[in-house]
């Protein structure tokens, strides 16, 4: 854990977001499909605005489609 939190980078935050799912399943000792096959899953989306916020995901499917329908901005 890095404390402050304000220590790190903006490239370093950019990696953590961008690789998230597979840090927590090295922190829960569980493959990345494991951690992804579990639902409810929180997936992140984003407005038109560009904010991002988390919705519970109830399954695969239902993760795939919250992506696809609320893409990262550019």
């Amino acid at each position: 854990m890095i404390n402050p939190a304000s220590q790190l980078s903006g490239d370093e935050r950019d990696y953590i977001r961008q690789h998230k799912p597979e840090i927590l399943a090295f922190i829960a000792g569980k493959s990345p499909r494991q951690l992804v096959d579990e639902y409810p899953q929180p997936i992140e989306v984003w407005t038109p605005l560009g904010k991002g916020f988390f919705v519970k995901a109830n399954s695969a499917e239902h993760a795939t489609n919250l992506r696809r329908w609320n893409p990262a901005p550019e």
